[in-house]
C-alpha cells in the first residue's frame, strides 16, 4: 500500500461512511449476514477448495470450476454470488464463455494459467493483465473455430471482474472483488482519482480495500475482512448517497518554454492581434467554455488549435478536434453509446480524451467543436452545458458537479485505447476540470442561431476584422500576458467564478464594480439585465487580467471593454422596438471610454435601422 502514502485520503469522509455502515449492522446484523455475506462467503469457500487442489488434483480442480460455470445445481448458492458480482443478467454469458474455454484447454494449460494468476512474486497488475490476455487470445481462436454458441455474433471477452473473483477465492485476506462503478464512486469520495486502465484500477482497489480494513479495525468499526469492505462500498453506491466527484488538483510538472505563446503562433506562420490571443487565454482560464464567432476564414479554429499545441507542447493526445455534423440530435456523437447488438461500447475520441484527462489532473486537455452551430447546440451539447454550470467549489477547495450518464449496463463495460490498454467506461462521468472547450461559429443560411442560454454560458469572442495588408500591432494598445507564465498550470489551477470574485472587484478596482452595477441597473427596466453568473464571470475575468497581464489601469479598461462585448451584448437579440432604446442608452454609457463595445453597439444600431432586427452574432 505504498501508493496510498502519497495520497491525501479524506478520513473525515471515510469515518462518515464507516459510522453509517456500523449503524446499519447494529440494527440489521442478522439480515446483513444472510443477504450480504452468506452467498459471498460460500463462493469464496468453494473457490478456495477448487484452487487448493490445483497442484495435487488439477483434474478435479478444473472440473469443479467448470461445473460452477455451467451452474451446477448443488452449488446454486455460489452461483448466485457469482451472478451478483459479475453484474446480474450479464453474468450468464460470462460463465458460459469461460465454460467453453475450460472445456477446450488441456490440464497442463489450466495449471499454467492459474499458476500465473496466483504467482505472488509478480506484481498483481502484470499477472492480472497476462491472465486476461491469454484467456482473450484463446477466446478469439475458439470463436473463429465456431466453439461458442451460435447465438454469439461477436467475439466474447473475459471480464476483469471474474479474474478478481478468482484472486479473492484463492487469497480472500489479500485480494478484493471488482465492482468498477461502485468502487469508483467510493474511492473518489475518499479524494482519490481512479485510473481508467483496468489493471491499474484493480491494483488501486486492492490497496484501498486493505487500507480500509486495517483502518476500520484500528478505529473499532465492524469491518472484519475484505467482504465487509466490498459491502461497505457497494451498499454506499446502492443507497444513492453519491458524494461529489473529487478532482485531484496536484501540482503538474513545471514547464519551461523557450517561446512565448505569441512568438510560437507567429513561428507557425499566423499573426493574430496580441489582444485576441490574450483574450482567448484569459477567457479559458476564467471559464472552460469559449465561443469564437465570425466570418469564415478568419482563423478561429486555427487560433484554438495553435493555443492547444502550445500548451500541450504539441501532444495531440490532449486535443480532440470534433467537426460538428448537421444531423446531430443527441450526445451520442460526442460520447458514444452502448451498442446492445454488438454488446460493446462505441467509443468516440472525445470520450477517450475525457477518460484520459481524469487520470491526469495536472495536464490541460482541449476540445474544439468546429462549426458548432451546424446542428442545434442544445440538442447535442446540453448535457455538457448543464454539467459545467453545476460545478461549485466546496469549502475544502474541491469541485462538486453533476455527472453525464453514459450507459446503464449492469456489467463491466470496457474498451481498448489506441495504446492497446483496456480501459473502463463508467456508467456516469463528470467532465474533468482540466478539460477546456472551444466552439467555432460561422453564421449563414446553413447554421442555427445560438440561444441566449448558450451565449450566457460562455465568453463569445468575435473574429470579423480582416487585415489583407500587412499591419503592425505594436502601436495598438494591446492586452499582453506577463512573461514566463506556465499556461498549463494557470489553466488546471484556475478557480471557478464565484461570488468572492465579485466582492473582490468591489474592493479593488472599485471603478469597474460601480460601472457593472450601473449598466445592470440601466438594462433592468428593459428586462435585459444579467444574472449573478455573468457578474461573477466578468469579475473573475477582470481579476485574472489584473493578475496575469502587463500594464496598469489601461489594461483593466481594455479588459472591461472586452467583457461588455463578450458577456453583456450577446444577450441583445431582437427587433427595433425591443432593442433600440436600451442599445442607445448603453452606447451613451460606453462612448469614448470603451471603444470596442462602442463600435459593436453602433454596428447593432445600424442593423436595427437597416433591417429592423439585430443580434450579437452576425
Amino acid at each position: 500500500m505504498a501508493v496510498l502514502e502519497k495520497m491525501d485520503i479524506d478520513l473525515n469522509w471515510l469515518n462518515g461512511r464507516l459510522e453509517a455502515f456500523a449503524r446499519y449492522r447494529q440494527e440489521n446484523e442478522e439480515e446483513y449476514q444472510e443477504l450480504e455475506r452468506s452467498n459471498k462467503d460460500h463462493l469464496i469457500g468453494f473457490l478456495g477448495s477448487v484452487f487448493a487442489t490445483l497442484k495435487i488434483e488439477p483434474k478435479r480442480s478444473k472440473q469443479e470450476l467448470y461445473e460452477l460455470m455451467i451452474k451446477r445445481p448443488s452449488e446454486l448458492k455460489a452461483v448466485g454470488a457469482l451472478q451478483l458480482l459479475l453484474g446480474g443478467g450479464f453474468a450468464s454469458a460470462v460463465r458460459e464463455d469461460f465454460a467453453v474455454f475450460l472445456d477446450n484447454i488441456d490440464l497442463e494449460e489450466f495449471i499454467t494459467l492459474f499458476a500465473l494468476l496466483f504467482d505472488e512474486e509478480k506484481d498483481v497488475r502484470e499477472r492480472f493483465r497476462e491472465f486476461r490476455k491469454i484467456v482473450n487470445d484463446t477466446y478469439v481462436k475458439l470463436y473463429e473455430e465456431g466453439q461458442f454458441s451460435s447465438r454469439k455474433t461477436i467475439k466474447p471477452t473475459f471480464p476483469a471482474a471474474l479474474a478478481a473473483i478468482f484472486l479473492a477465492g484463492c487469497r480472500p485476506e489479500k485480494y478484493c472483488f471488482y465492482k468498477a462503478t461502485e468502487y469508483i464512486q467510493f474511492v473518489e469520495g475518499l479524494g482519490i482519482t481512479t485510473p481508467s486502465v483496468v489493471e491499474e484500477r484493480y491494483a488501486l482497489f486492492v490497496d484501498i480495500s486493505l487500507f480500509i480494513k486495517d483502518y476500520a479495525e484500528k478505529e473499532g468499526y465492524p469491518i472484519w475482512d475484505l467482504v465487509d469492505v466490498h459491502n461497505l462500498m457497494f451498499m454506499f453506491s446502492e443507497s444513492e448517497q453519491t458524494e461529489e466527484e473529487r478532482e485531484d488538483l496536484e501540482d503538474g510538472s513545471t514547464l519551461e518554454f523557450e517561446q512565448s505563446v505569441y512568438e510560437y503562433i507567429e513561428s507557425q506562420g499566423f499573426i493574430f492581434p496580441p489582444t485576441v490571443i490574450t483574450d482567448y487565454l484569459i477567457s479559458l482560464i476564467t471559464k472552460p467554455f469559449v465561443i469564437l464567432s465570425g466570418i469564415s476564414g478568419t482563423g478561429k479554429t486555427k487560433l484554438a488549435q495553435l493555443v492547444a499545441d502550445y500548451v500541450t507542447k504539441e501532444d495531440q493526445s490532449r486535443l480532440a478536434f470534433v467537426p460538428v455534423r448537421p444531423d446531430w440530435t443527441d450526445n451520442s456523437s460526442l460520447l458514444g453509446f452502448y451498442n446492445t447488438i454488438t454488446e460493446r461500447y462505441e467509443v468516440t475520441p472525445l470520450l477517450e480524451l475525457l477518460l484520459k484527462a481524469r487520470e491526469n489532473p495536472g495536464q490541460a486537455y482541449f476540445v474544439i467543436l468546429d462549426e458548432m452551430n451546424l446542428a442545434k447546440v442544445e440538442h447535442y451539447f446540453s448535457d455538457f452545458l448543464s454539467v459545467l454550470e453545476s460545478r461549485r467549489v466546496l469549502a475544502n477547495g474541491k469541485i462538486k458537479q453533476e455527472k453525464i450518464s453514459l450507459h446503464n449496463h449492469s456489467g463491466e463495460v470496457t474498451y481498448y485505447d489506441f495504446e492497446g490498454k483496456e480501459r473502463e467506461i463508467p456508467s456516469k462521468l463528470g467532465v474533468p476540470a482540466n478539460v477546456f472547450f472551444t466552439g467555432t461559429v460561422n453564421v449563414d443560411e446553413t447554421t442555427y442561431m445560438f440561444s441566449p442560454k448558450v451565449l450566457d454560458r460562455a465568453n463569445t469572442i468575435e473574429f470579423n476584422q480582416v487585415y489583407l495588408e500587412e499591419r503592425s500591432f505594436e502601436q495598438v494598445e494591446s492586452l499582453v500576458l506577463n512573461d514566463h507564465l506556465d499556461l498549463n498550470e494557470l489553466l488546471v489551477k484556475a478557480t471557478l467564478p464565484n461570488l468572492s470574485h465579485f466582492k473582490m472587484l468591489k474592493e479593488e478596482p472599485a471603478k469597474y464594480y460601480r460601472l457593472l452595477v450601473e449598466i445592470n441597473s440601466k438594462l433592468e427596466k428593459y428586462i435585459l439585465h444579467f444574472g449573478y453568473r455573468v457578474a461573477n464571470e466578468i469579475a473573475a475575468f477582470m481579476l485574472n487580467v489584473q493578475k496575469y497581464c502587463q500594464g496598469n489601469e489601461e489594461k483593466l479598461d481594455l479588459a472591461f471593454d472586452l467583457q461588455i462585448n463578450q458577456k453583456i451584448l450577446p444577450k441583445f437579440n431582437g427587433n427595433i422596438a425591443k432593442l433600440q432604446r436600451p442599445l442607445e442608452e448603453l452606447g451613451e454609457m460606453v462612448a469614448g471610454a470603451f471603444l470596442e463595445s462602442e463600435r459593436k453597439i453602433k454596428r447593432m444600431l445600424w442593423q436595427l435601422e437597416e433591417q429592423g432586427f439585430t443580434s450579437f452574432i452576425e
